[in-house]
């Protein structure tokens, strides 16, 4: 705060953005209800191997949320997401599966990551 008002110093427009909704005391929309357990997912694969797990959505607000997941980069055919759309229910939870399937990739290193956006079903 400066005799002149109040000064917001950020780096990135998202950054600035983000200080003025918290300034004005903004507590964000349905993402805040979002729950995602476990947070990171990882495994060691023989080649041609695959694995599944069960990534689980949970809402903590008292109306349902629809929810879309996706991936933001080509290339991440190893990694696959269903179901990609749903509704989680008021104060309730969805199971997602996450494969992870090496048939078709070279012998490495891989990392890759995926979205879920929510929004009211209102």
């Amino acid at each position: 705060i400066t005799p002149q008002g109040i000064e917001i110093l950020a780096g990135t427009k998202t950054e600035l953005m983000a200080a003025y909704l918290a300034l004005l005391g903004y507590s964000g929309g349905p993402g805040n209800c979002l729950g995602i357990d476990p947070a990171f997912l990882g495994h060691s694969l023989p080649t041609g191997g695959s694995v599944s797990d069960t990534l689980t959505l949970s809402n903590t607000c008292p109306a349902p949320l629809n929810f879309s997941i996706s991936l933001p980069v080509q290339g991440l055919e190893w990694l696959s997401v269903l179901p990609e759309t749903g509704q989680i229910p008021a104060n309730g939870s969805v199971s997602i599966t996450v494969s992870f399937d090496a048939a078709n990739i070279w012998p490495g290193n891989y990392g890759g990551e995926f979205f879920v956006l929510v929004e009211d079903s209102v």
